[in-house]
């Protein structure tokens, strides 16, 4: 593992100070959650390890641009929060990047008021497509948490025919650089069913190194 640069979590204030100028742009913002339907998961993962359903960033585009156009809204990236990028071997040997970050983006209107919204984006390639990954999963989420968009089932997950591995576990883990990776790592073993003691003693031995 490869731990590279870390951009620390500022958060900024939103162009706004709430109440009346705001009241246009959660208005229209409101308008547009009548019209933003259900998006299916239309994707599909079928990789060793890994296999399920997912809703595709341009579903969701799909599903939400009539409703932002009708209502005079706009949805664009405005800043990127904390950035870790990490490198680790696959189960076939192939370095492989992995990017956790936290993007937000701003929901304007037309009357030039704006609110921002942040969202949790994780990507994982074997190439230099990590950090767009990770975008691109930041937008899904910003989008169908900021309209309240229905897709069927909770975030995406392996389906229990695609089972993660312990072995996958340990391998999570040994890709974490940083306290907010480990604790996202731990959100993924959890749901994963993966909490053997050999994989909890791998996550606090981690857990030791990375604070050092």
């Amino acid at each position: 593992m490869i731990p590279l640069t870390t951009n620390k979590w500022r958060p900024r204030k939103n162009n706004t100070k709430g109440g009346a100028d705001v009241e246009q742009v959660i208005t229209a913002l409101n308008a547009a959650y009548t019209e933003c339907g259900y998006v299916r998961k239309e994707g599909k993962m079928d990789a060793p390890g890994a296999k399920y359903t997912y809703a595709k960033e341009a579903d969701f585009i799909s599903a939400v641009r009539p409703a932002l156009i009708n209502h005079g809204l706009t949805i664009t990236p405005s800043e990127i929060g904390e950035l870790h990028h990490s490198q680790y071997s696959n189960k076939s040997g192939t370095p492989t990047n992995r990017v956790v970050g936290v993007f937000g983006f701003r929901i304007s209107h037309i009357s030039g008021q704006s609110i921002t919204v942040s969202a949790l984006g994780e990507g994982v390639d074997t190439g230099d497509k990590a950090s767009y990954k990770a975008m691109t999963g930041a937008l899904k989420y910003a989008l169908r948490q900021s309209l309240l968009i229905e897709t069927g089932d909770e975030p995406e997950k392996e389906h229990p025919e695609g089972k993660a591995t312990e072995q996958d576990a340990l391998t999570w883990i040994a890709s974490c650089s940083d306290q907010l990776m480990l604790d996202q790592t731990a959100d993924d073993i959890k749901a994963a069913g993966l909490g053997s003691q050999r994989v909890r003693d791998a996550w606090a031995k981690r857990k030791a190194e990375v604070a050092a």
